[in-house]
């Protein structure tokens, strides 16, 4: 038995010499794909492994450099700061975008996290906000550092939402492009088109949406799947195109997304010449579906299925214009999700919903038997409840400390934090500690930062995300082609490390704000 190990032993350790070292020195990929799927927590691909057809996302897992559990280190993640972060390889309180929507306390408005004013939509209305861009974003992206060094290289970001859009494009984009349920038809907003014309390419996109209004389009999910879904009837839905803007919140989502994907790659010739470019695409139905109905629900497997099957064609439309040597694809996500309270609590689980109205009465009649009416001029104490945040009126510290006290003590609260105990450094232990202070901005921030506990979600969506457990922070993270070597790796790695990673193999210096390392396991082997 002892002779066995050693003999084992000495093999390993042989194999370990002779593997190949990492080549610094590869020549750049031709092409940068960088795919995000949004709402994709880490379990999903183990789980139904066996559904996935091998050209999709199983390529990425048995080809590619894979990490099943890479993770953000923040204490909210959502979309908009996972996005940003993605881009960026910076945690929030670099980047700036720390939340989806802050409360802007001097306009006593909600403020959504690209919203610009002064530049609006182009071709269609402008929901919900007056405009959009990459105005609020405090750090500059991969695609601008690419844009930066010079040279002819294009970038380009395609998204069914807005803010994936904006925040994987950043500044210096040749083109980016989303999507308005409302008008079925691609858009851009003027920061990207300042002519305020619809660009070509979209208005060849559009075309046929426009043929395609007032036709119907049916989701229909039947079978019982792999049997890791919640035991469901077979459903249907059918929605009118064009006047129906829920739509995209089924495989065609996904399927529109890749038609833009391919014709912006087309249309740009992207990968074309010596000059690297980078393609990034989120595909935002995941996320619609899955509040919804929740992850383990039957239609988010179907749909995952869809979605594998469409990251085929798009890897396929684009390995038939560009070698597949010259092309590296590059998957991860912006969040995970929580399982649905009752699926929690069917495994006796505490699931719970911390519900907005509730906290949000106790807290100001709490506060008004403390602390008495509010300051002149403000009709509450809470001025505003924006995701998991508590912005108070006035400027008091003691009334920040009760009001945190008070909501620590509420079910399903795991600790609320105010601005002051962040700056003066009274936190939870690490690593909560260390997540707050990689997430909160005092100029976005709230009064009071709530973190919710285990299996909680808050208010009355079907599945939530807005915290730091590791069913919301741990994501997918893989290399696929241009001489990536395969191989899953255990960890550790962080989102972060995306941007650092890929700057090293296009040669370009990481943003400026990026703190992530090189996963050396993904660079081309000598």
């Amino acid at each position: 038995m002892r002779a066995a190990l050693i003999a084992a032993t000495l093999l390993l350790a042989t194999a370990a010499v002779a593997a190949p070292p990492p080549r610094f020195d590869a020549p750049p990929p031709r092409l940068v794909v960088l795919i995000v799927v949004d709402q994709f927590g880490a379990g999903y691909l183990p789980r139904f492994r066996d559904q996935l057809g091998p050209d999709g996302l199983r390529a990425f897992m048995e080809q590619g450099a894979y990490w099943p559990l890479a993770t953000y280190d923040v204490a909210q993640a959502m979309t908009g700061p996972g996005h940003a972060t993605i881009a960026t390889g910076a945690w929030p309180a670099q980047h700036g975008i720390a939340l989806n929507v802050w409360y802007d306390r001097a306009r006593d408005l909600d403020f959504y996290c690209v919203r610009d004013d002064d530049h609006r939509w182009v071709g269609v209305e402008t929901p919900p906000s007056p405009g959009t861009s990459p105005r609020t974003l405090r750090a500059d992206t991969l695609g601008d550092a690419l844009r930066l060094r010079g040279g002819e290289s294009k970038v380009v970001a395609v998204a069914l939402k807005d803010r994936s859009a904006i925040l994987l494009g950043g500044f210096a984009a040749t083109a980016v492009t989303w999507f308005s349920p409302k008008d079925f038809r691609w858009t851009t907003s003027t920061f990207y088109a300042p002519d305020g014309q619809v660009p070509d390419w979209l208005d060849d996109l559009n075309a046929p949406l426009k043929a395609r209004e007032g036709q119907a389009y049916t989701w229909t999910v039947e079978g019982p799947g792999n049997g890791r879904s919640a035991p469901g009837e077979a459903s249907s839905k059918t929605w009118t195109l064009g006047k129906d803007g829920g739509a995209i919140e089924s495989p065609l989502g996904g399927e529109l997304t890749v038609e833009a994907a391919l014709a912006a790659r087309a249309r740009f010739a992207l990968g074309a010449d010596a000059e690297p470019d980078l393609l990034a695409v989120s595909f935002s139905q995941f996320d619609m579906v899955g509040h919804d109905v929740g992850p383990h629900d039957r239609r988010m497997e179907a749909l995952l299925v869809a979605l594998d099957a469409q990251i085929a064609q798009l890897r396929r439309g684009i390995l038939q214009a560009v070698p597949a040597n010259d092309v590296l694809f590059v998957l991860t996500a912006d969040h995970g999700v929580a399982p649905k309270p009752e699926w929690a609590a069917t495994y006796r689980l505490p699931g719970l919903r911390v519900d907005r109205a509730t906290l949000t009465d106790g807290l100001e009649k709490h506060l008004r038997g403390r602390f008495g009416r509010p300051p002149r001029g403000a009709k509450a104490w809470v001025r505003r409840f924006k995701e998991l945040h508590l912005y108070l009126a006035g400027d008091r510290p003691d009334v920040r400390a009760a009001a945190a006290a008070w909501v620590a003590a509420q079910p399903g609260i795991l600790a609320a934090v105010t601005p002051d105990d962040i700056a003066q450094g009274r936190l939870p232990p690490d690593p909560v500690g260390r997540r707050l202070r990689n997430q909160y901005r005092a100029d976005r921030g709230g009064d009071v930062v709530v973190l919710l506990a285990p299996f909680a979600i808050y208010d009355k969506d079907v599945a939530a995300h807005l915290t730091g457990h590791t069913y919301d922070r741990t994501v997918p993270l893989a290399f696929l082609g241009a001489r990536t070597p395969a191989g899953v790796h255990p960890g550790p790695a962080e989102v972060i490390d995306l941007v650092s990673t890929v700057a090293w193999r296009l040669g370009v210096v990481p943003p400026a704000a990026a703190q992530g390392k090189v996963l050396v396991e993904a660079l081309p082997p000598r």
